[in-house]
């Protein structure tokens, strides 16, 4: 500030996190830094731009500190919070990202602040870091009642998180912003229900029963069955119940083929190509050009491609091959 020597905020903002882990929370310094307002402005503000491959440690140090600042009205400029849940979006280290979600825990922020950003919590869903989705899904959860709240584009953006893995919780939450959305004005797009029907290979009782309560009361149209049926294994509990599946004829299916054998044959299989073996090698090598291998080599690969597909990807079509 006296100009003796030129500033480096990046050199300033490394020596400030990442050397001056001492005595931080005690009165002294924060004093220091309640006296001199503008390094809120000048420092605190810009951290998402600077701390970008690893934690200032101790960090319950630094989030202990925040919090006191936070409490004492510090923070008065509403723009730190923006800026941190927008360093979010960033394809940081997950340690980076949860150090950013527990600084915004400690900067409160108000309704307004979210509803501000809303539109960037909602494109955190797609995020691979599931300790992101959670806590977004919270901050959501938190002004899902607002009147400015955009229920069309956290909808949008909530299919974005059906795949992945491990957030049944937060899904679960997102799942009741629908119904209680739902509840006031029935949702116009039909389709959604085949993006829904997705969440049924997630293997949580209470999550299923809510996604099957959902379609059998606002998507129960002509052509539900047919969304559903590619799912019919995964179905658990209640979710059964309401979505008790079509009786498949004898002559079809699975169950009626293992009980005509369990009657009338009991000869283990033998490993020659049946004729719809033999069918299904034909399309397949209709659909592939030819490699040199044999047709029977050419559909265990289909097969096993396939596979990786409905891991990967879980959508209508892939379950349904």
């Amino acid at each position: 500030q006296k100009g003796i020597i030129t500033y480096n905020e990046n050199l300033f903002i490394e020596k400030f996190f990442f050397w001056n882990n001492k005595h931080i929370t005690e009165e002294p310094f924060v004093n220091f830094l309640l006296e001199n307002k503008e390094i809120s402005e000048k420092i605190f503000a810009i951290v998402p731009q600077h701390i970008t491959q690893e934690v200032p440690y101790p960090s319950e140090a630094w989030k202990e500190l925040y919090s006191i600042l936070q409490a004492k009205g510090y923070f008065a400029d509403r723009s730190i919070v923006g800026s941190h849940i927008e360093a979010l979006l960033n394809p940081y280290k997950k340690n980076v990202l949860d150090f950013f979600c527990r600084i915004i825990e400690t900067l409160e922020p108000t309704t307004q602040d979210l509803l501000s950003h809303q539109s960037t919590l909602f494109a955190l869903l797609s995020s691979d870091k599931t300790s992101v989705v959670n806590f977004v899904m919270k901050l959501i959860k938190e002004i899902s009642s607002e009147k400015d709240f955009d229920f069309q584009s956290f909808a949008d953006n909530f299919a974005l998180c059906f795949t992945t893995q491990k957030i049944a919780k937060s899904q679960l939450i997102g799942l009741d912003i629908l119904a209680k959305h739902y509840k006031k004005q029935a949702p116009t797009n039909p389709d959604y229900r085949e993006q829904l029907a997705v969440l049924f290979t997630v293997p949580d009782v209470k999550l299923q029963e809510k996604v099957a309560s959902l379609l059998t009361t606002y998507f129960n149209h002509e052509g539900l069955s047919e969304v559903i049926t590619p799912y019919h294994d995964y179905l658990k509990g209640k979710a059964q119940d309401l979505l008790s599946p079509t009786p498949v004829p004898p002559s079809e299916g699975k169950g009626a083929s293992l009980n005509s054998t369990q009657e009338t044959d009991t000869t283990p299989p033998t490993l020659s190509p049946s004729s719809k073996e033999k069918e299904v090698d034909t399309m397949l090598l209709a659909l592939c050009p030819p490699s040199g291998k044999s047709a029977r080599a050419e559909y265990v690969e289909g097969i096993l491609f396939l596979i990786g597909d409905c891991i990967r990807e879980r959508s209508p079509l892939v379950l349904d091959l």
